[in-house]
């Protein structure tokens, strides 16, 4: 049974008169509001007359009807995307949101896109913003209103603004870059300085990965030596970002590494979107060690590509230029040793021509010393014939002399001994024992010995006591000695 709905009533009228003139709807819903309001009253009147039951199919029919004839047409939206899924049979279902910064979501919608259309979408999409529609992402869609008695209210997408998303994506992109750079952390890594030559290489990629393998494969086939580890990280989902995180904190706990390579190959370019976060970004910049990046394609560059210190397009391209550094080290030897060559050739050829004219001036002054030191012999020559013959007529003179000379010297040298001898024996004579006896003096001797201390005898022993007329014999009774004051 159908019912007579003034909101569908006049807002057929509103399309009928007015189009779709935004400008004037804004008049025609207050004018609406007060029509719904006077049909709310006199439902109340007509209430206690007309008692009418529905089913619960009824009811969500009569929706449906008053939505199809209320809106009949599309409208643009703009919203949030929190979750997003493919089907197998190719239809794409989306969760839709609208979020104020202090009330958070204040707005819920289901979504879908049937398979054709999303075909076309995502293609015309990707080409755009050269990413794929992904949860947190800001859309700006064209929607038919839809509601199903069983399955209820949601939107039918049949258009999307990629340029919306592509600015909106630009504007966090943004937002992000400005966050590091009033951090003080934006050209942290750019400002340090390349090992050289580098040689440790710590690696963050996947192992499966064909951008690591052909990036392993172009460093062996380069000839030169390189140190490289791999630190094993997802580069696609939603992993991508705390993994590479994980490894940067491993790789710093050793400080042998001269180097951080990231690289990606293949995959989506949606998964690129890791690369454009805060956090990642921010270990990056402010990382004690070079990063080098090779995670995108030509055409894409991530905020992680403009704080890394080295930002190149692909992982082959990484591979090429450490290579080049290493040939350019290998260059720069090259010239060093053939201009150390030349430069010590210069200098030999240089000092060689010193010593020639050393040697030269060697030898004139070495023949001016000669002929000065002959010059001077021949002189000496002379004069020592001068002085020798005045010296053997001084010494002819002095030997002449010298019989007189020893006469006098050996009287006064017997002089002066006979008068010592004298002094000798006179001091003898006075020292003589029996001199000393005939004074008064006595010797005491034991076992034929003179005793000069009492500690020489004891007690109860002989001795023997020389005096001037005589010896006699005693026995020591008792040793008493001086006392010492």
């Amino acid at each position: 049974m159908m019912h007579f709905c003034p909101v569908s009533f006049y807002c057929r009228i509103f399309v009928c008169l007015f189009g779709r003139n935004m400008g004037k709807a804004k008049l025609f819903i207050i004018f609406a509001r007060a029509i719904i309001q006077f049909h709310h009253e006199s439902a109340f009147y007509l209430k206690a007359i007309r008692m009418t039951t529905l089913s619960l199919h009824e009811l969500n029919g009569l929706i449906r009807e008053s939505i199809e004839i209320n809106f009949p047409e599309t409208y643009w939206v703009s919203a949030e995307i929190t979750q997003i899924n493919v089907a197998s049979n190719g239809h794409c279902y989306l969760e839709l949101i609208e979020r104020q910064q202090k009330r958070g979501i204040i707005a819920h919608a289901r979504a879908h896109i049937w398979r054709e259309t999303y075909a076309l979408l995502s293609e015309d999409f990707f080409k755009t913003t050269r990413h794929g529609l992904e949860a947190g992402m800001k859309i700006l869609v064209e929607v038919e209103i839809s509601f199903h008695e069983q399955y209820g209210y949601s939107l039918n997408i049949v258009d999307i603004d990629p340029t919306f998303s592509l600015g909106d994506m630009a504007r966090r992109r943004q937002e992000t870059i400005a966050q590091l750079q009033k951090d003080g952390v934006f050209n942290l890594n750019k400002e340090l300085v390349l090992p050289r030559p580098l040689h440790r290489l710590a690696v963050i990629s996947s192992a499966s990965a064909a951008g690591y393998g052909d990036f392993m494969n172009q460093l062996q086939q380069s000839g030169y030596q390189f140190c490289v580890k791999l630190f094993q990280c997802s580069m696609q989902g939603k992993q991508v970002e705390s993994d590479i995180i994980e490894a940067l904190e491993q790789i710093a706990q050793d400080n042998t590494w001269e180097a951080v390579v990231i690289i990606r190959g293949g995959g989506s370019v949606a998964d690129l979107n890791a690369f454009d976060s805060y956090e990642l970004a921010f270990n990056v910049a402010q990382f004690p060690i070079p990063v080098i990046t090779g995670i995108g394609h030509e055409r894409d560059e991530s905020v992680v590509d403009l704080v890394a210190n080295m930002r190149l397009k692909t992982p082959t391209a990484v591979a090429a230029y450490v290579i080049d550094l290493r040939r350019q080290e290998y260059l720069l030897i090259e010239q060093l040793d053939r201009a150390i060559r030349e430069q010590a050739m210069a200098m030999l050829q240089q000092q060689n021509e010193k010593l020639k004219q050393l040697i030269l001036r060697y030898r004139v002054s070495q023949l001016r010393f000669l002929e000065q030191r002959r010059s001077q012999l021949t002189q000496l020559s002379a004069n020592l014939k001068t002085y020798a013959h005045a010296y053997i007529a001084s010494c002819r003179e002095h030997i002449l002399h010298l019989p007189t000379m020893l006469q006098y010297a050996s009287r006064a040298y017997l002089l002066k001994h006979q008068t010592r001898l004298k002094e000798l024996a006179q001091s003898m004579l006075i020292n003589d024992p029996d001199t000393m006896l005939r004074r008064g003096y006595s010797i005491t001797l034991y076992n034929g010995c003179i005793v000069k201390n009492l500690s020489e005898i004891k007690e109860g022993e002989k001795i023997s006591t020389r005096l001037q007329d005589g010896t006699m014999e005693s026995v020591v009774v008792k040793v008493k000695s001086n006392e010492k004051t």
